[in-house]
């Protein structure tokens, strides 16, 4: 269904219901494919884990001014509806803490000071003539940042990158510019380190003021 975002032109997403699955389905759907959703609700359905299992409705601005600066709108959150369980949310989110790891898929996109949730997405480009596009790929990170306290979520999207070798998976084609943007997001947001920092002179870590939460 439609996020209900104030903008012209949203779409819904594809989600066939239990009973139109094939067999074939059942082996894909949780894997990603024969599922299509907008960008829009990809980063709200990541939003709804960064809030305990509630799925708001997504804001384009907090107030409207007119001219002279006086206040002529005023929006407020608004919880669509839980659609998960807490205690299902915060095992989902434990689990995306994993992939932003060393043995997970997405260490590129680690913030320097801040745990990220996220998840990877490596997506074969449709073929209109039938079947994909062998080795064209949509890749994206979709995470929330910092993860135990989250103050925003963010989706970088690639539409058929190129690599000089191998294939362009999410980790590590879109995770090391979601990792650029988030350090700009918590430079403008004015958030603090909550994990040590490795320390440049030796493996023995510290934590400390990075270019991830000053302002310049």
């Amino acid at each position: 269904q439609k996020t209900g975002v104030t903008l012209s032109g949203e779409i819904p997403g594809l989600v066939n219901p239990p009973y139109r699955w094939s067999k074939l389905d059942i082996t894909r759907i949780p894997m990603g494919q024969s599922v299509a959703v907008t960008p829009m609700q990809l980063v709200s359905a990541m939003s709804a884990v960064a809030n305990d299992g509630r799925l708001m409705k997504p804001m384009i601005v907090s107030d409207i001014t007119d001219s002279s600066g006086r206040t002529v709108a005023h929006f407020t959150p608004e919880v669509v509806r839980q659609v998960v369980s807490v205690d299902t949310t915060r095992k989902i989110a434990s689990a995306l803490k994993d992939v932003v790891s060393k043995a997970g898929t997405a260490q590129k996109a680690e913030v320097p000071g801040f745990r990220v949730a996220g998840k990877t997405g490596t997506a074969q480009k449709v073929n209109p003539n039938g079947g994909y596009y062998s080795g064209r790929y949509v890749t994206s990170f979709c995470g929330f940042m910092p993860a135990d306290d989250p103050q925003f979520a963010l989706l970088v999207l690639l539409d058929d990158p190129k690599v000089k070798d191998g294939i362009a998976y999410g980790g590590t084609v879109a995770g090391p510019v979601f990792s650029k943007i988030a350090q700009q997001a918590a430079r403008y947001l004015d958030l603090q380190p909550t994990e040590e920092i490795p320390s440049p002179a030796g493996p023995n870590a510290k934590k400390v003021a990075s270019s991830a939460s000053s302002r310049h």
